[in-house]
């Protein structure tokens, strides 16, 4: 049927299914209300059913996680080649470094006529100072230089920091980038609730990994403990095997055997989740702007969290949380202790999250920047 809308093809280029459905299922659908027709062109795991949106679709790209597998980024560049070929954009929104570098060059070859790279946070590749990543980055980052400027891409950032490293480095240019904080929350679906009776509950949210911050998430607890403090500490989220900074098994175990965390695992009611804790902690080496401290904030709890570009997006230090500094678990725990023993600052904290919430992190809004932006490239 023909609605009278001139539909335009947009492409979200993005690495994991699960992250499409939790960060960006929210863009797409208010990019099919804007007149687009949206693919989503993801890593569907084996046995997964990809859900069904009007004015979406998904492809399967096979796409290997980190940067050793070149032959596999190989096929997977073949493969979105072809898609691009066949969809025809008239965008790409490339979102992670990685797939910035695939859907460039795929862009590029298949001729696509606008490229929007987000950089969700700079990730391994730019934070980790190891040799190898020391020689991949001289050699990546001239190629991207490159394909930025022949591709004319726009670059869109969640924290001003991660934008003014990209610029140095040439990965931007200054008159087509622009800054969104973070991806949005949905604040009818996270809401604010009262505190829970009984001893206060601090949740770490995310993957198991050293960067995280969970090695120091559980010695601040294992301290908290010994001093006497009363608190539950939990930890929601699982290991991740494919990323060379995860937890071992063998680490996870002796930590559920002997400390005073508890491991709930992947957890899939994180509104939840988050009404029955008193204060979320995310003690993190780096972020682009996390969602786990954003759905804290709309519902209304206030957050201990590292003193790191993506997270001063989220937290107001005093007003919506406390700050501390990275890989000091002895300043994680002084200011989570401080938290525990004040319900009436955790709630004063809390309630002046929500707000921040509603006005600059809500989902509607976040999303009504990227079309405005997506607009914007449209008539260069």
């Amino acid at each position: 049927m023909n609605t009278g809308i001139d539909r335009k093809r947009l492409v979200l280029l993005i690495a994991e299914y699960d992250y499409f459905l939790s960060h960006r299922l929210a863009l797409a659908q208010e990019a099919t209300r804007a007149g687009y027709d949206v693919t989503v062109i993801t890593r569907v795991p084996p046995g997964a059913v990809p859900g069904a949106w009007p004015g979406i679709q998904v492809r399967h790209v096979a796409m290997a996680r980190g940067t050793g597998n070149p032959i596999a980024d190989l096929r997977a560049l073949l493969q979105l080649v072809r898609l691009f070929r066949e969809i025809r954009p008239a965008l790409v929104h490339n979102v992670s470094v990685k797939l910035i570098l695939l859907g460039s060059l795929a862009a590029w070859i298949a001729s696509v006529p606008r490229v929007l790279n987000a950089y969700t946070g700079l990730g391994t590749l730019f934070h980790t100072n190891s040799r190898r990543l020391y020689w991949l980055r001289c050699v990546l980052v001239p190629v991207l230089a490159f394909l930025i400027r022949r591709t004319g891409a726009w670059a869109l950032f969640q924290n001003p920091e991660d934008q003014v490293s990209m610029l140095q480095l040439g990965l931007a240019a200054p008159d087509r980038s622009a800054l969104v904080c973070g991806t949005g929350v949905d604040t009818d679906l996270f809401q604010a609730t009262p505190e829970s009776d009984g001893e206060p509950v601090v949740l770490f949210v995310g993957r198991l990994l050293r960067d995280k911050g969970i090695r120091e998430f559980v010695s601040a607890a294992q301290a908290l403990q010994t001093k006497g403090v009363v608190a539950r500490f939990v930890a929601a989220g699982d290991p991740d095997p494919e990323n060379p900074q995860s937890i071992s098994a063998a680490v996870l175990d002796v930590w559920r055997r002997t400390g005073p965390v508890e491991w709930l695992g992947q957890v899939a009611d994180m509104p939840a989740l988050l009404s029955r804790s008193h204060i979320i902690c995310l003690p993190s080496y780096h972020e682009g702007a996390p969602k786990a401290l954003l759905e804290a904030a709309a519902s209304g709890r206030p957050v201990v969290a590292t003193d790191i570009a993506g997270c001063r997006m989220v937290v107001q230090h005093g007003e919506t949380g406390l700050l501390v500094p990275v890989r000091d678990a002895a300043a994680l725990g002084s200011a989570l202790e401080s938290l525990i023993c004040d319900p009436d600052l955790r709630r004063a904290m809390g309630a002046g999250a929500r707000e921040l919430a509603l006005r600059r992190f809500a989902a509607h809004i976040i999303n009504m920047h990227i079309m405005d932006l997506y607009r914007q490239m449209s008539q260069t």
